[in-house]
């Protein structure tokens, strides 16, 4: 072999690797944009609009989410959790309900929380401050992938008759609302 014939195959070598690097580069920037698509398009659910409360005989949050995500939610489950502020009792209310129906695009669906106002304080028009915690189940159906998702709200009661505020909770309060529940072995996760 003459000298030019080396340096050519030499060249046509280094050439090809630098071809297949471009491409494995390239696949993987694509997997990895694909993948990060597949997930800005996943179901999500946020509050659509601030909780009603209700006070008649019953007292009823009324709580609406929207899928604010490309992709449905699926086989949608909640549980709800209600507690006194003061994390020293045990919780008021605990409930589990899941939703038969695909939450689309753009769609809301309903909470509702339905209590007796005895299991607050019987005859009395005070009623102190409780947590709200809601953990959300749901499936996307298009990847077939299941998420988790937790909210945490505070109710600031009834004064006087008049019915408080729901928000939401400081990050202190949540790391002291997940202390008691994990005193209270309660388990956010819902058993599907």
């Amino acid at each position: 072999m003459n000298k030019h014939s080396k340096w050519g195959s030499f060249i046509m070598i280094i050439s090809s690797v630098i071809f297949t690097l471009t491409a494995l580069i390239t696949v993987m920037i694509t997997i990895s944009s694909w993948k990060t698509h597949r997930e800005t398009a996943r179901p999500y659910l946020t509050l659509k609009d601030s909780p009603l409360i209700r006070l008649q005989e019953d007292i009823n949050f009324e709580f609406n989410f929207v899928n604010v995500g490309v992709h449905p939610a699926f086989n949608m489950s909640s549980k709800t959790i209600v507690f006194n502020e003061n994390l020293k009792i045990k919780p008021v209310h605990i409930d589990e309900y899941a939703i038969a129906n695909d939450i689309p695009n753009n769609t809301s669906t309903s909470l509702l929380i339905n209590m007796k106002p005895e299991e607050f304080s019987p005859d009395n028009p005070t009623v102190k401050p409780y947590y709200i915690v809601i953990a959300l189940h749901y499936t996307d159906p298009v990847i077939n992938k299941n998420y988790d998702q937790t909210i945490y709200l505070k109710w600031s009661g009834i004064s006087a008759g008049a019915t408080g505020s729901i928000f939401h909770v400081k990050v202190n309060e949540k790391n002291n609302i997940l202390n008691y529940l994990n005193d209270q072995n309660i388990k956010l996760k819902i058993a599907v």
